[in-house]
């Protein structure tokens, strides 16, 4: 971030942090180590994003030090965003294989941990960030119409509240209005 975003970003959370109310502050972070900063200007909760790890491992590694940090200073932490065990090649354009959703990859290692979390993202779309759109990335769980992409997806992260029993359809295509999206990403599939 540049500094001159970040003394922006300072100040309105601040600003935010005086004003009395009800809803805990907190701010998006790709990092736990950026919450550093966050705390010290008055975030209530600790957060990060942890969309992509190339495997569990990481995982276990990860929410037990993200955990022992929110006893540590007394706050929240949560994985606010989470999608998949993915080893994208950061450095080239290719589209790849792992190319849809698959939270069952990394549910049950969240879920071991305890760590409070939010997947991303409920409706299944083309990814947000372009240079993912354009190469082929989707994410999401549910279609407009309550079908979900993967039934073992909905299955574990239902499981995360202790009940894994799901009937829904599982359908495994595009939303009719992201075809322009996946030809443009895949070619003329």
């Amino acid at each position: 971030m540049a500094p001159e975003d970040k003394a922006v970003l300072e100040g309105d959370v601040r600003d935010a942090g005086r004003e009395p109310g009800s809803v805990p502050l907190t701010v998006g972070s790709t990092s736990l180590a950026n919450n550093a900063d966050y705390v010290d200007w008055g975030a209530d909760v600790l957060q990060f994003h942890y969309n992509f790890p190339s495997n569990r491992d990481i995982y276990h590694d990860l929410l037990p030090d993200a955990k022992r940090l929110g006893e540590d200073l007394d706050m929240p932490v949560y994985l606010t965003e989470w999608q998949r065990i993915a080893n994208y090649g950061w450095g080239s354009n290719e589209t790849v294989e792992e190319w849809q959703p698959d939270y069952a990859s990394i549910a049950p290692v969240i879920h071991q941990h305890g760590v409070g979390n939010f997947f991303w993202s409920l409706m299944v779309k083309p990814a947000y960030v372009r240079y993912m759109r354009k190469r082929g990335i989707i994410n999401g769980l549910f279609h407009e119409d309550g079908a979900v992409w993967n039934e073992a997806d909905a299955k574990a992260i239902k499981a995360m509240s202790g009940d894994p029993v799901v009937d829904l359809e599982q359908r495994r295509e595009w939303p009719e209005w992201a075809t322009k999206v996946k030809r443009h990403a895949f070619g003329s599939q």
